[in-house]
């Protein structure tokens, strides 16, 4: 039997696939075999920093906040399409990496997060602002919905590619950036299936994929003043470190 290759999981930062500032990477492996799949980044804080960065930039001096809905769901179809035509090799890599069955990596979580992408363009459409009756009977009040701002998603390793998306589709509906932490057990999926974002062009996306001390790097991203909303469904070490900053 002829080994395969192992991935090599670089940063994806203003623009370009980057390899961690300090040049440290770490392992990943089939949990059954412990045949080496993934070697990738061990991120630092200047290389969240340099993200964090890159995705306020994009947000404040891009256009994405300002597209209408229409065209950012067009953007969001045309990333589930790509999702799509490779749903195949992403099943077989969470199959392999993290250990799912690769009936339920398909069934349980390729098609479902590519429905969510097809979902967020439906939504992206759908953001729509209130008008209220407090005011005096020669006044307007209007509520307008905007986005917030830069996203920060540190995700866990049992839905590698599905709890990504999720996230990283309702962002891009409301018109945000984000800064995505994946799991560091599952360093390749986190990457691969977020990539196609990357090759969409209009989306103005920075991530930061992987690392080797999360709740270092966790603590790295929650405390950065340029982030408008931390988001983290992960384990419990980080968790419990992000919390213990608040």
């Amino acid at each position: 039997m002829i080994a395969t290759p192992p991935i090599v999981v670089r940063n994806f930062i203003d623009g370009a696939w980057r390899e961690s500032s300090t040049g440290a990477t770490f392992e990943s492996r089939d949990p059954y075999s412990g045949e080496l799949v993934a070697v990738a980044q061990a991120s630092s804080p200047e290389d969240v920093s340099a993200a964090v960065g890159a995705a306020r930039r994009a947000f404040d001096d891009g256009d994405w906040r300002l597209r209408p809905g229409k065209a950012r769901a067009a953007v969001l179809l045309e990333l589930a399409d790509r999702l799509e035509a490779r749903s195949d090799v992403l099943a077989r890599l969470v199959a392999r990496e993290m250990g799912k069955p690769l009936r339920y990596a398909r069934e349980r979580e390729l098609e479902p997060a590519i429905d969510r992408i097809r979902f967020y363009a439906g939504a992206a459409r759908l953001v729509e602002g209130v008008v209220t009756s407090a005011a005096a009977s020669h006044l307007l009040n209007l509520v307008l919905r905007e986005p917030v701002g830069v996203c920060a998603f540190i995700t866990p390793w049992n839905d590698p590619i599905d709890l990504p998306l999720r996230k990283i589709g309702a962002a891009l509906a409301a018109g945000c950036t984000f800064v995505l932490k994946p799991a560091s057990d599952a360093a390749a999926s986190g990457t691969m299936g977020s990539s196609p974002v990357t090759s969409c062009a209009p989306f103005p996306t920075t991530s930061i994929r992987t690392s080797s001390v999360t709740p270092f790097l966790s603590r790295a991203c929650t405390n950065q003043i340029r982030l408008s909303k931390p988001r983290r469904i992960t384990s419990a070490p980080v968790s419990l470190c992000t919390r213990l900053q608040r």
